[in-house]
């Protein structure tokens, strides 16, 4: 099992959508950016299935807010 750091940054907003940040690989200096809620899901979608080929394709992350 691999770990990451999720750093998420807002900008003031009172828009939840409204976010930006950074995914970072524990021991690499591998990281992914995002720009909103929906590019983080993808990031964590992405990098889930990059790690475990098994992973079911059907299977969706849900983050809540």
């Amino acid at each position: 099992m691999e770990s990451y750091i999720v750093r998420v940054y807002r900008n003031g907003s009172d828009d939840e959508q409204k976010v930006a940040g950074l995914i970072e690989k524990v021991g690499t200096s591998q990281q992914k950016t995002f720009r909103d809620m929906e590019s983080l899901q993808s990031v964590l979608e992405s990098l889930i299935r990059a790690e475990n080929i098994n992973y079911p394709e059907t299977t969706q992350i849900y983050i809540c807010k």
